[in-house]
């Protein structure tokens, strides 16, 4: 099956319906049986299994103000997860859209998928909740942290930043 441009494998294991991902397979063999379904669940039924709740277990919120010029790149990178409201639509966000900012929803299953909203870096303000401002700040330091130590190669790259602790 084909799920937001990636393709996956459906399968049981041990009477369990589960997916992998065709990226991560590293290695497979062909069998000489052939394909067994479980009786009474088509494949339609199994996929259908596997999905549901993709779009609806998402219980947390994140609200945020994105660069209007980045509205489209989000919506393809975050698929139906995000949710961008033009001017006058969506939550009443404090603070309010500029001239040059849009709206945007993420409908999220925990919190560690605000890392998600990173590939955005300064043109994404989050909002709310605050647990989610925390954290996509603490990975930020993170990712600082990774390149705050100058390479030799690279004198005169830029300022240094301190690694968090």
């Amino acid at each position: 099956m084909a799920k937001a441009g990636r393709w996956y494998l459906v399968a049981d294991r041990s009477g369990t319906p589960r997916l992998y991902s065709l990226e991560r397979l590293t290695d497979w063999r062909p069998t000489a049986a052939p394909r067994r379904l479980r009786p009474g669940i088509s494949l339609a039924d199994a996929v259908a299994e596997l999905t549901t709740g993709w779009e609806t277990s998402a219980d947390l919120r994140i609200h945020g103000l994105l660069a209007a010029r980045h509205a489209e790149r989000a919506q393809r990178i975050l698929g139906s997860r995000v949710t961008v409201h033009r001017p006058g639509e969506g939550p009443a966000l404090s603070p309010s859209p500029g001239p040059d900012q849009v709206a945007l929803t993420l409908s999220c299953r925990n919190l560690e998928e605000v890392r998600q909203l990173l590939p955005f870096g300064a043109d994404l303000l989050i909002t709310d909740p605050p647990e989610a401002r925390t954290r996509l700040r603490e990975l930020a330091a993170e990712v600082v942290g990774q390149y705050a130590e100058q390479d030799e190669g690279d004198e005169g790259a830029g300022p240094t930043y301190p690694r968090p602790s």
